[in-house]
């Protein structure tokens, strides 16, 4: 009985991790508290953050004690999500609404859960969910998980009047910033993109997520030093960064005086333009050495200046290489597959020319 009081106890004053460690041993100690469904309730509450499975089998136990409560569903669901099972935790959360179907937090974290499970009818259902949450209780947390379900289901002027109440009602939440910016730039309003993301950016200054979509948008409207200085704080903030380190490489602009300034400078224009490669789609490829997206860029690159032969600033390796090594990784590659196939005709016509002078 002692035990069972200080873990309540503890619970009580938030230290989860003793009161765990207490209601563990009253359970094991006392064979009929395992029947105590309250007591078990209280245990999966405690476990739930570091156990969700665990306290999701609790949590059930509860359900079989009290199958009338709605809590013990409503409590479940929320472990089930924790677990990353988000399609049992919409059934969890669909039969807490049976028992109790004005339950605002249920709709809410049904939405989640359908949100979380990806695809368009579960989209559509979130958007549901939450709009029946709304209509029992305003809260401006799901009136921000509303622009997430309409913003999947590409609704974005629906979704910006969503996250423009839900930042109305929480004026310095980043996040909803930075969604709101993501809707209005999928909604091509880039203007009011640009407005939202640096506004998150000033109550989130190290989110590197944001500068990268900042810098993308600039970069997409020619407005390169801008593109460049977010994607630079980007990776500031986060030195792992891939993209970003590919959002800079796609910034390159070449250095005023053109082959003769870097003469001058006692490089050629190759070299100074490899050099810029290296030190950010580089850097993309050691972060990400298995991405097929970062190859597919650094073999763009190399492209779009005829750099097709190998660089010792990539170990060698050339534009045909890259290509390869993305289609290597993604067969189903269209864009590698595309060059990949050029260039093995390029040397193939090549290899008959020289063969027929050869001859000749």
């Amino acid at each position: 009985q002692e035990t069972l009081q200080n873990a309540v106890a503890l619970h009580g004053s938030g230290d989860h991790s003793r009161a765990a460690e207490g209601y563990r041993q009253a359970l094991e100690a006392h064979e009929p508290l395992r029947k105590a469904w309250p007591v078990l309730n209280n245990f999966g509450l405690v476990i739930q953050a570091e156990a969700p499975l665990e306290a999701a089998r609790a949590f059930r136990d509860v359900i079989e004690l009290n199958p009338a409560g709605a809590d013990g569903y409503f409590n479940l669901g929320n472990a089930l999500s924790d677990a990353g099972q988000p399609s049992e935790a919409v059934a969890a959360f669909t039969s807490c609404l049976e028992i109790s179907p004005a339950d605002a937090e249920a709709y809410y974290s049904l939405g989640g859960a359908h949100l979380v499970s990806g695809g368009q009818d579960n989209a559509e259902c979130a958007v549901v969910a939450l709009r029946t949450s709304l209509s029992l209780q305003d809260d401006p947390k799901t009136l921000l998980s509303l622009g997430d379900a309409l913003a999947a289901t590409r609704r974005w002027d629906e979704a910006v009047e969503a996250y423009r109440r839900g930042n109305a009602a929480r004026p310095t939440h980043a996040a909803g910033r930075a969604s709101l910016g993501n809707a209005f730039e999928e909604g091509g309003r880039y203007d009011e993109a640009e407005v939202s993301w640096r506004a998150a950016l000033s109550l989130a200054p190290a989110d590197a997520g944001t500068y990268q979509n900042l810098g993308q948008m600039l970069r997409r409207r020619d407005r390169l030093a801008e593109s460049k200085a977010a994607y630079e704080a980007a990776v500031a903030v986060d030195p792992t960064a891939a993209e970003a380190y590919v959002g800079l490489g796609k910034c390159y602009s070449a250095p005023r005086g053109g082959a003769a300034g870097a003469a001058r400078r006692g490089a050629t224009y190759d070299d100074e333009y490899l050099d810029y490669l290296s030190r950010t789609y580089g850097v993309a490829l050691r972060l990400q050495p298995t991405s097929a997206g970062v190859y597919n860029a650094v073999g763009e690159a190399m492209t779009m200046y005829g750099l097709l032969g190998g660089s010792a600033d990539f170990d060698g390796l050339g534009a045909k290489e890259m290509y390869a090594h993305a289609l290597a990784l993604t067969p189903a590659n269209t864009c590698a597959a595309t060059h990949v196939a050029y260039q093995q005709r390029r040397t193939e016509a090549a290899q008959a020319q020289a063969q027929a002078q050869a001859q000749a």
